[in-house]
């Protein structure tokens, strides 16, 4: 059995890489901190990893849109090596700004247009949420998980958007066991209540609240933090399968 390799971006406006990383060290996976340049520079360097994750934060100030410029450079980087990542049966895990540079990278599904927008009140939402597991959902992630989980959520643009024929892509998502969590209580306006989401293999998931910051029970009051422990601990177990 051996202890996977966690690669997790850092620098240019991330700041959640060390909570995310905390939440890996726990369960003994070895983790890297990789800054986005050194990736561009050496883009075959994800196939050396069981899992990615890209943290929260504000990448590049959100300049342009949130995980646009992040998302941009990425996209030329490791276009040529994603598939055969996922082939590789790689995970990966996007939070809240993570989420959305996955979103801009369009990994969630080729047609489907989705967008996370302004939060409906115009305001940046920072609060413990519950969340909704989907119970068909496909999720890695998720496995042996069905209960209502609490985590904070710190954002400004979170509202989930689909776009035209929204109710026929819900219904595709639905049908692909791709929905993973809902609100228990919307947020922020995001359309049928979503907060996360997962792509067609279940390997990639994405989600605006955050599970790495709920982990220490003496800052999480809804005693959480084993549920969302066990979101981490499924990615580590898969990998060392």
């Amino acid at each position: 059995m051996h202890n996977p390799k966690v690669l997790i971006f850092s620098g240019n406006g991330i700041n959640c890489e060390k909570e995310s990383a905390q939440a890996f060290l726990n369960l003994g996976a070895k983790v890297d901190f990789v800054r986005l340049k050194e990736l561009e520079n050496e883009p075959q360097m994800i196939l050396n990893y069981n899992i990615l994750m890209f943290p929260g934060g504000f990448s590049f100030g959100d300049e342009l849109g949130s995980g646009q410029i992040f998302s941009y450079r990425l996209k030329k980087s490791i276009k040529n090596h994603l598939k055969q990542y996922l082939d590789n049966k790689g995970l990966i895990l996007g939070v809240c700004n993570g989420f959305q540079i996955l979103s801009k990278l369009g990994v969630f599904g080729e047609n489907l247009a989705l967008s996370l927008s302004y939060n409906q009140s115009g305001r940046f939402i920072n609060q413990w949420v519950n969340l909704k597991v989907e119970p068909e959902n496909r999720c890695v992630w998720l496995k042996d998980i069905q209960a209502e989980i609490a985590m904070p959520a710190r954002h400004g643009e979170g509202r989930f958007v689909l776009g035209e024929e929204q109710n026929s892509q819900y219904q595709k998502l639905l049908s692909n066991g791709q929905i993973v969590f809902k609100y228990a209580e919307n947020i922020n306006g995001s359309d049928f209540d979503i907060a996360g989401i997962c792509d067609e293999t279940g390997q990639i998931l994405g989600l605006m609240p955050h599970p790495e910051a709920a982990l220490k029970p003496g800052i999480n009051p809804f005693n959480s933090e084993k549920l969302c422990q066990q979101i981490f601990k499924n990615a580590v177990e898969y990998s060392r399968a």
